[in-house]
């Protein structure tokens, strides 16, 4: 077939030809998992737009280019950016072409519906049915999003089925949706008997059709064929059955992922809810299967056999691991809390050296996502007037009842350091600032750090050693707080009131000699990475600049005017530790199911740094100087480790308790930080009189030993000589 229309493109003189060939051979070419070639095609079709076309081709053509990047980007788990592109489309259509828009607004609910956004799809939805009328059709896409009201849900079904007087005739991939809701809302109500029978019905339609066999729909009926025998408490065989059956499909599909390109864009394998859903039920079929303890390993060992799949996991080559290898890299202080997305539910793993456990929370994604940006609203208010601070409160203590349940207490008993792995996915929720059941914030008990995964922990610690402490060890400070953005930006910034006071306080703890300044002008990429060789800690303090054109919308802005991104950051020879004091330095999109990066931190990670501190929002300039101060004093004075220093500077600046001054818990740890750049004061390295003392003292001592007897002689000589 794609031989066919390589021959048609090489004959074809036609620019529409030439474009829905391109997108035809793109959307073969994605359905073999082959998405960077699809990519280049539908590179291809748009540059075959040609300004001689008619108004309504030109629009025609667009519209096709525009839907089939979508739908690359929702198998791609990019759905985030592909929204944009169809939503700016869609508002440059003239209100004469209602057939392209009525396709842009079908994609546009398929992208919310991905992005786990109900609200947006159905206010999307009574807009497209106000201009195009109803849509059966579009309802069910809604529907099945949802879910949270099985009875208005049957309803749409029943709707879509008696309107449809040719519902026979309607297309594979309608009735095959019609099927899906009907089997959800039958497992919801506990109606067991029809969604068994409408499963049989869709099998039948799926096996007609000839898919092939790692396409996403037979993904999505082996998982809801799994999820029917658990909740129907079939026999373990048949359970066994099913579950062997979607195992072997999801590593087809798993297999087929991980022959694509790395990219930036990521590969969120998570993303679609569908694929949620089917990790959800082989999680839940380990533990039937195979008990308590056995089911928790494998069920961790399956999410662990996903992580080598996320960009920052790939752009550092690493391999996969078991959970036996984790274990082993995590001290007896130390353990991990692991968030799993799901649809409906969140999977929580709880490792260290000597326990393993998990916890189905029952709170949707897009639930926890909401309060978390609610908590950020909240945060404004309170800023505005610090009176206004119970929203703030009521948010952070419902976030801690959603993601750190009671259960959780006895088991972190014994640590202190506390790794979070799925920050992106949760939307960013600061776990620093969570009530722990001690009374004090969850940062202030423990030294927390977020980790892009599991095996990207692993590997950093196994393939990037920490150098050892060491009294000489050398940082650099780049400050930019006069900086201006080049022309065209269309941010503004105000300059840094940066004094010389203020840039002794960041020095003072290293001294000058061990963190020299770059700092104006001479603050640029090529004389920064002249000066990185050689030194242990990067900290750079300036303006964050964020641009939502980009995948990686997050920047540093540099002395000459130009903005370091993440594209520079992973070629940059960076130290061990980097500190990043600017607004939002640690925020990124959330791309649920990747690893970060495109955050600044996750690129960094790449770039050869180990631990990055940065902030995740907006922070004060005197806060984010305070912290770095005492963060410095914590690394070079008393020679903590990373997290240690910046859980002992939260604590200096703002207290323990959430009574304090916030901004200092708004920094978070990304990556590594368990080891010191300076030994402990106590372990200093001893001057050379210290070293020789000893010695000289023992020659001494000897040389007195050795010549009391010849002094005790002479003197007695003497007396018998005066006698």
């Amino acid at each position: 077939m794609l031989r066919v229309v390589d021959d048609a493109l090489a004959t074809t003189a036609s620019a529409s030809h030439t474009v829905r060939l391109c997108c035809f051979r793109g959307q073969a070419l994605a359905m073999m998992f082959r998405w960077q070639e699809a990519a280049a095609c539908y590179d291809r079709a748009e540059a075959a737009l040609s300004p001689d076309q008619s108004a309504e081709q030109a629009i025609a053509d667009t519209t096709l280019v525009t839907l089939c990047r979508a739908q690359l980007d929702i198998n791609r788990g990019l759905p985030d950016l592909a929204l944009e592109k169809v939503q700016a489309v869609k508002r440059g259509l003239p209100r004469s072409t209602p057939r392209s828009a009525y396709d842009l607004g079908l994609v546009e609910l398929q992208l919310l519906r991905a992005l786990d956004l109900p609200a947006a799809a159905r206010q999307r939805l009574a807009e497209h049915e106000a201009e195009f009328g109803p849509s059966p059709s579009l309802r069910l896409r809604v529907a099945l999003s949802v879910l949270q009201d099985p009875a208005a849900t049957a309803a749409e079904l029943e709707q879509f089925r008696s309107d449809a007087a040719d519902y026979a005739e309607r297309a594979p991939e309608e009735r095959a949706l019609a099927h899906t809701v009907a089997v959800l809302v039958s497992l919801t109500t506990g109606d067991h008997v029809a969604a068994r029978r409408w499963l049989a019905t869709n099998r039948a339609l799926l096996e007609s059709a000839g898919l092939a066999r790692a396409d996403e729909r037979w993904l999505t009926q082996q998982g809801l064929e799994l999820q029917l025998a658990l909740d129907d408490h079939a026999a373990i065989g048949a359970i066994a059955a099913a579950a062997a059956d979607l195992e072997a499909l999801w590593d087809d599909v798993l297999a087929a992922w991980s022959r694509q390109l790395p990219e930036r864009g990521g590969l969120g394998a998570l993303f679609p809810p569908e694929r949620q859903r089917v990790l959800r039920e082989l999680l839940r079929a380990d533990r039937r299967l195979f008990g308590e303890a056995a089911g928790t390993r494998r069920a961790l060992q399956r999410v662990l056999d996903l992580e080598p799949l996320g960009s920052t996991a790939r752009a550092l080559g690493v391999a996969p691991t078991t959970v036996a290898a984790v274990q082993r890299s995590l001290a007896e202080d130390r353990g991990a809390l692991v968030y799993v997305a799901g649809l409906d539910h969140v999977w929580l793993f709880v490792i260290d050296g000597g326990q393993l456990a998990a916890f189905e929370l029952p709170h949707r994604v897009a639930a926890i996502e909401r309060r978390a940006r609610s908590w950020l609203q909240a945060l404004s208010a309170h800023r505005r007037d610090p009176a206004r601070s119970e929203d703030l409160r009521r948010l952070e203590r419902e976030l801690a009842e959603a993601l750190l349940p009671a259960e959780l207490a006895p088991r972190l008993a014994h640590w202190r350091r506390v790794a979070i792995v799925g920050l992106e996915s949760l939307g960013y929720v600061p776990f620093e600032v969570l009530p722990w059941h001690t009374g004090v914030r969850f940062g202030g008990r423990f030294a927390v750090s977020y980790l892009p995964s599991l095996t990207v922990g692993s590997w950093q610690r196994e393939a990037r050693p920490a150098t050892p402490p060491s009294s000489d060890a050398t940082a650099l400070l780049l400050a930019c707080p006069d900086a201006r953005p080049e022309a065209g930006s269309t941010q503004t910034f105000d300059p840094l009131p940066f004094t010389a006071d203020d840039q002794d306080l960041l020095v003072a703890p290293a001294g000058e000699r061990r963190m020299p300044v770059l700092d104006g002008e001479r603050a640029t990429l090529p004389s920064l990475q002249q000066a990185l060789p050689g030194t242990r800690l990067l900290a750079m303090l300036g303006h964050g600049v964020r641009d939502e054109r980009r995948q990686d919308p997050q920047g540093f802005l540099l002395g000459d005017g130009s903005t370091a991104w993440s594209t520079d950051f992973e070629r940059l020879p960076l130290p061990e530790y980097l500190v990043l004091g600017a607004c939002r330095a640690g925020r990124g999109r959330i791309r649920r199911g990747d690893d970060g990066r495109n955050l600044l931190p996750g690129a960094a990670l790449i770039g050869g740094a180990r631990g990055v501190v940065s902030p995740w929002v907006d922070v004060d300039y005197r806060a984010t100087l305070s912290l770095m101060r005492e963060l410095h004093r914590g690394l070079f004075e008393r020679g903590l480790p990373l997290d240690e220093a910046l859980r002992q500077a939260r604590l200096a600046v703002a207290g323990p308790d959430e009574h304090g001054p916030i901004d200092a818990w708004l920094f978070h740890l990304y990556g590594v930080g368990d080891t010191p750049l300076c030994p402990p004061p106590g372990l200093a390295a001893p001057s050379p009189w210290r070293t020789w003392a000893p010695w000289l003292m023992a020659w001494l001592f000897a040389a007195l030993l050795l010549l009391t007897p010849v002094v005790r002689r002479a003197r007695a000589a003497q007396r018998r000589g005066g006698g």
